[in-house]
């Protein structure tokens, strides 16, 4: 998912270092901050491994959807039946 669209849908922060290749997302007390093509992320728990790394895809920044909304505090649902995902902001 671009990572602007879901920052900017949950009310977070968003930030992009061009020199590092690094996206910062704030919202609250809660932050991450991921390295693109580096399979983790820091969050004010600490580093954690992610499943996949961010990329950039036609000029895009994807990131791993579940792991920001949940770490920005929403519920992230897949509803099969309609191929679609629900965020709830918690």
């Amino acid at each position: 998912m671009p990572f602007r669209g879901v920052g900017e849908a949950l009310g977070a922060t968003i930030q992009w270092d061009p020199i590092l290749k690094k996206v910062s997302f704030s919202l609250k007390e809660k932050s991450i901050e991921l390295i693109i093509g580096k399979n983790s992320a820091v969050t004010e728990k600490g580093e954690i491994v992610l499943d996949v790394p961010p990329k950039i895809i036609n000029g895009a920044t994807y990131v791993p959807l579940r792991f920001i909304g949940e770490s920005l505090g929403a519920t992230v649902i897949w509803d099969l039946n309609t191929n679609t995902v629900v965020i709830n902001k918690d």
